[in-house]
């Protein structure tokens, strides 16, 4: 099987990483952490958030999925994307249960909203979820930049307090590759990530996007 579009962008972005010495040793120290998988490095869920592959832990990563998580990572940390996290109480069922996993979305806490796809069939998201009024995220950036490009890019100033205008974002329950989390951010402005094993849906936003709303 070929690999997908954002498999290859995130390709492309582990070579352009490659090729800056301060970016290159970035991510040989963000693919580190990734190995040891502490919570001294990483929030319970952070990891899982960005990306879950099937039957391969952060360790066994390919390098471009690691550039993916990466590259995230650090415009979380330069506060150009922002993350939240709510409790929804249950980790996702099997996939063939959706609509198990559709009923247990109803009890998201207001003014989250989800709408997952039943049928899916081969779509690049597994759903929708929706704020209609403003929501905060709150103490999810340090202002630290880790890859080169964060500089120019992080909002000016910086601030661990953001109010997030309504949106709809894709929803993405279970496994999901980081490449496909980047893809979302970029060409979305966000995604919700409902992983394996998790009571919470985290929210990826990436404040210089609108909403698919727009």
């Amino acid at each position: 099987m070929g690999r997908t579009v954002h498999e290859d962008a995130a390709a492309t972005l582990l070579d352009d990483i490659l090729t800056t010495p301060e970016a290159a040793a970035t991510f040989a120290e963000i693919r580190s952490r990734l190995r040891t998988q502490s919570n001294h490095w990483f929030n319970d869920g952070y990891i899982d958030a960005i990306g879950q592959l099937h039957a391969k832990d952060p360790a066994d990563w390919p390098a471009e999925q690691a550039a993916a998580f990466t590259l995230i990572h650090s415009r979380l940390m330069a506060g150009t994307y922002m993350h939240l996290r709510a409790k929804l109480g249950q980790p996702p069922g099997p996939d063939a249960d959706r609509t198990g996993n559709a009923e247990a979305l109803t009890r998201l806490p207001w003014p989250l909203t989800a709408r997952l796809d039943l049928a899916q069939q081969g779509a690049d998201q597994d759903g929708t979820l929706a704020w209609r009024c403003s929501v905060t995220a709150d103490g999810c950036s340090t202002g630290t930049a880790l890859l080169p490009d964060c500089a120019n890019e992080a909002p000016s100033p910086l601030t661990t307090v953001r109010s997030i205008p309504p949106r709809t974002v894709p929803l993405e329950v279970g496994y999901t590759m980081p490449s496909r989390t980047l893809l979302h951010l970029h060409r979305d402005g966000g995604v919700a990530r409902w992983p394996h094993r998790s009571t919470d849906i985290h929210i990826l936003v990436n404040l210089a996007s609108g909403s698919i709303d727009d």
